[in-house]
């Protein structure tokens, strides 16, 4: 879904979306990598400053359905954002430079005058997202992940991650 700056109220605007919102359940399950199970996303826009940034506030949570990423267990994830994100134009304001004061320096760009707000809850997601994703129980996982290891030790007795077998073809 793409809102055009230009045309925002003073009072700005606010857009709710969940799971059967498809922008939005589509930047879920891009940013988290599963099947959407349930998501609530509210994002407030605020009116353009001078230098058309634009300031966005994040409300999501979301729950997704995907695999462990040790065991490929089936898991449920969870993930919950609320933040403030900013944006300038890609390409400049137009005019000349901008001085961003430190706490502006993390900053995306919109292609101007939109701004896509799939990309934006892709992107507040995608922050939460833990380095790792792995079971809850991490001794189960651990044994799932064993067994795993165990089943693929080959003839010569080198164990390796089941993931890594195509690497053997490669040498």
């Amino acid at each position: 879904m793409q809102i055009n700056v230009d045309l925002l109220a003073v009072t700005g605007r606010q857009v709710d979306a969940d799971d059967a919102t498809p922008w939005a359940a589509e930047a879920a399950r891009d940013a988290l990598e599963g099947d959407v199970v349930t998501l609530s996303a509210s994002l407030d826009i605020a009116q353009p400053k001078a230098d058309r940034h634009v300031d966005i506030r994040i409300e999501a949570t979301a729950t997704v359905s995907r695999h462990c990423d040790r065991c490929r267990e089936s898991i449920v994830l969870s993930v919950s954002t609320s933040r403030q994100l900013g944006y300038l134009p890609a390409g400049g304001t137009g005019g000349d430079e901008v001085d961003l004061e430190a706490e502006e320096l993390e900053v995306g760009w919109y292609e101007s005058p939109f701004v896509d707000l799939g990309h934006i809850l892709r992107e507040a997601l995608a922050l939460e997202l833990p380095a790792r994703v792995t079971c809850s129980d991490a001794a189960s996982c651990e044994a799932r992940t064993a067994a795993l290891l165990a089943d693929s030790t080959e003839d010569d007795g080198a164990v390796g991650h089941p993931a890594f077998a195509v690497l053997k073809q490669l040498q």
